[in-house]
């Protein structure tokens, strides 16, 4: 929920700000330390007003709003969890085996489609195969399985299997 509603994306984009606040000296300021820190993340403050200020300019603000600046601080959120769970989670720390150091999730059409495009799914492979661009890493999943290393791999039948697996650990 903390996803879907902003409040992860607040924590992460601005967080740093409100810490900052709370440990400041007695006497500093307030209004200095927010410009400060505030500062740090000018690239993606003007970059966004710049985008927002053209879809403006153009009638369309709302477009921006709906169809940027939402889904990034709703469903990016939730689907960057999402994967990072399925990519790292209830992964055994520096494990010797390479094959083992990182989950492939074998995703349906709807789940490549909401939360994994780009063949992210295939995650082992990627750190297998850190140079393969991303088309190819479900040619270097099957050449592994023709090799037989795709048992000694950590990987799970979809998402939603992954995250019962999850959540029952």
């Amino acid at each position: 929920m903390r996803d879907l509603t902003g409040q992860t994306f607040f924590k992460q984009r601005f967080g740093h700000i409100a810490e900052r606040l709370a440990r400041r000296a007695p006497g500093e300021s307030a209004i200095g330390l927010f410009a400060q820190e505030l500062a740090k993340d000018r690239r993606f403050l003007i970059g966004n007003a710049l985008g927002f200020a053209l879809f403006a300019l153009a009638g369309y603000a709302w477009v921006w709003l709906a169809l940027w600046l939402l889904p990034m601080m709703t469903w990016l959120m939730l689907v960057s969890r999402i994967r990072n769970i399925a990519e790292h989670a209830l992964i055994a720390q520096n494990e010797a085996d390479p094959l083992r150091q990182a989950r492939t999730t074998h995703a349906h059409l709807i789940e490549r489609v909401l939360i994994a495009p780009y063949w992210v799914n295939y995650h082992a492979e990627h750190h297998l195969f850190t140079q393969l661009p991303c088309w190819q890493l479900a040619a270097a999943h099957r050449a592994l399985r023709a090799q037989g290393a795709t048992e000694r791999m950590e990987t799970q039948p979809g998402y939603v299997q992954l995250l019962r697996l999850a959540a029952a650990r």
